[in-house]
């Protein structure tokens, strides 16, 4: 059985059916740790962007602004770094599911949340993530090709997906 379920996606990342997924699995009394990514736009730009942590719901900003003409990642990878605390909290407390909002160029290259990825599959725990389409070889090679990968497509098709992983997953010793 494959513990870890990647939402593929190209432009966007699928946050709002990650939330829903968190949300419907939580009304059923589901522990749901770790940290889902909030991203804000205006115009095609992001213009905000943060972590919430899943067990306090605290919000952290992961943007940093490099003002308008920069062309470099606006991400803060500082951060980024001091949101891990919330996967290890959830991690210690024995949660059935692990959210990691995604793994992308920063997890690719060996940072961010590269040891929280680690110490979740080492642990067992169910863990879902969004994988963007660029990152997908380093997705595979990380996760050794045992992780079911959902296309892009409707929310509700992948929400149906992800259920069905669910389904699987939770009822497998």
């Amino acid at each position: 059985m494959l513990k870890i379920a990647a939402l593929l996606y190209d432009d966007h990342a699928p946050e709002r059916v990650v939330a829903r997924f968190v949300e419907t699995l939580r009304g059923r009394g589901v522990r749901v740790g770790g940290v889902v990514q909030n991203t804000h736009r205006t115009d095609g730009h992001i213009t905000a962007m943060d972590l919430v942590e899943l067990d306090t719901g605290t919000r952290l900003s992961i943007r940093q602004d490099l003002g308008s003409g920069s062309q470099s990642c606006v991400m803060d990878t500082q951060s980024l770094a001091a949101s891990t605390a919330a996967v290890r909290r959830a991690l210690a407390a024995g949660v059935d599911l692990m959210v990691l909002s995604k793994f992308s160029h920063t997890e690719a290259e060996g940072r961010g949340f590269i040891q929280e990825f680690q110490s979740t599959v080492l642990a067992g725990v169910p863990l879902l993530t969004c994988v963007k389409a660029a990152h997908f070889t380093h997705w595979r090679d990380f996760s050794g090709g045992l992780s079911l990968f959902i296309p892009v497509g409707d929310e509700e098709t992948r929400l149906s997906a992800l259920q069905a992983w669910w389904d699987q997953v939770s009822t497998t010793p």
